[in-house]
């Protein structure tokens, strides 16, 4: 224990940290390093026990998240997430709609309104599968004269999956964007 608190002095020193005491170093090989190796101990129990389940099929295996309280005993809690259809990021996409006359400008406009993106959106770029609409950044002075132009001049289909990047986003996220056909 001695050798322990004369190595938490040096590093004291080293680092300019004042109050290191005998009784602190021992309060943390007493307390944290346990705490290190039995959460250790748990992870690598689970993941055998997960492996028992799928090698002999005795059990259905964790679905996809598994908390662990041993604050007050042992405690654990399996839950299974569910996905939101309407996750603008992992849905299959936020549905929308505009007129086929719509220019790329208005559509960033509509996007930024949109209920369930405009809180998430500040300088969105948009794309279609690997061709840049319109994009911030190093591309934008090259696809900056698309926004004038109208939707039918820059996608094919009514039905159009588009990539919406911004600074913003943790991910890209999807708009399956329907194109209004007008009725004759």
């Amino acid at each position: 224990m001695h050798w322990m608190f004369a190595r938490a002095q040096e590093r004291a020193k080293e680092f300019g940290i004042q109050g290191v005491t005998l009784q602190l170093t021992q309060g943390v090989v007493k307390n944290i390093i346990p705490a290190i190796a039995s959460t250790n101990a748990i992870v690598a129990a689970s993941c055998a026990l997960e492996t028992l389940k799928l090698v002999t099929l005795a059990s259905t295996g964790l679905d996809n998240y598994l908390m662990y309280s041993g604050v007050d005993g042992v405690y654990t809690l399996t839950t299974q997430y569910e996905r939101d259809p309407a996750c603008p990021v992992c849905s299959a996409g936020v549905p929308m709609t505009a007129p086929p006359t719509c220019t790329l400008r208005d559509l960033l406009g509509l996007l930024t309104l949109h209920p369930a993106l405009g809180r998430l959106l500040r300088e969105p770029s948009l794309s279609v599968g690997s061709v840049p609409l319109y994009a911030r950044g190093v591309f934008e002075e090259e696809t900056r004269p698309n926004l004038d132009r109208q939707l039918r001049e820059l996608v094919t289909g009514p039905l159009v999956e588009l990539t919406v990047n911004d600074k913003g986003l943790v991910a890209p996220l999807k708009v399956q964007l329907r194109l209004q056909v007008a009725e004759e």
